[in-house]
């Protein structure tokens, strides 16, 4: 019982930091270190998640195979999302984050999101976006983890319409909100507030958003029981129980 209100704790303290703690640095640090920002930011988005992992590893010593687990699903992750450069409509980067925090728990998810997006944009491009993409993927797989992810060894997958819906609504609001939330914020518009200006902006993210949250929704819907399926059984033949209570 102890141990099952110390993750309970750790989770909280989680999802503080993700969804409190994090949008209010990212905002803060934009302000205060302008243009020059987004190293550091990224840098510290990449830190405090971390901390989940330090907290699990007081009460055992972490496997190694458990480091590489999150360095695989972080290379896949990335591999996937710029496979989809080329495989429209499929959006396999932002499927596979939502994957892992369904199939390895929402720290897992927000982590591998977090991490995966900052490897993306060495392909795409960093830039003061880079921390509000890696904010953005990292509470999508938070939010599946804590929505989908069972505990039990043995386990059926997650309904495919529930998980396919969650797909496209988490994608379209939540991934896209914060990233048209970064365009208002660096396109001068908070100078001389204004509503229908920021109406406008995300007005204009709709195309995109609405194509994105459409391909990793296809995604899911086809490949996401099959993934999770495989990740469940390498989960249990290698002893993979990071992040709960079951440790």
């Amino acid at each position: 019982m102890p141990k099952t209100k110390n993750v309970t704790k750790r989770m909280v303290f989680f999802v503080i930091v993700v969804c409190i703690l994090l949008p209010v640095m990212i905002w803060g640090a934009n302000f205060l270190l302008r243009d020059s920002s987004y190293w550091v930011i990224s840098a510290v988005l990449l830190v405090l998640p971390m901390v989940a992992f330090v907290l699990h590893w007081e009460w055992r010593s972490p496997q190694p195979a458990e480091i590489a687990l999150l360095a695989v699903l972080t290379a896949i992750t990335i591999v996937a999302n710029l496979m989809s450069i080329t495989m429209i409509p499929f959006q396999a980067g932002t499927a596979m984050v939502i994957l892992c925090g369904i199939g390895f728990g929402p720290e897992m998810g927000c982590f591998v999101g977090m991490l995966a997006r900052f490897g993306v944009n060495f392909f795409y491009g960093q830039g003061a976006w880079t921390p509000w993409q890696m904010a953005g993927w990292g509470l999508m797989g938070l939010l599946a983890g804590l929505l989908f992810y069972q505990k039990i060894r043995i386990s059926l997958p997650p309904k495919r319409i529930p998980m396919t819906l969650f797909g496209f609504f988490a994608t379209v609001i939540f991934y896209g909100g914060i990233v048209n939330l970064s365009t208002v914020i660096f396109s001068g518009i908070l100078s001389q507030f204004s509503w229908s200006a920021v109406f406008a902006v995300y007005l204009a993210g709709i195309p995109y958003d609405m194509l994105h949250g459409l391909g990793t929704a296809f995604f899911l819907a086809c490949f996401g029981s099959l993934l999770y399926r495989a990740m469940r059984r390498v989960k249990e033949k290698y002893g993979f129980f990071l992040m709960e209570s079951e440790n």
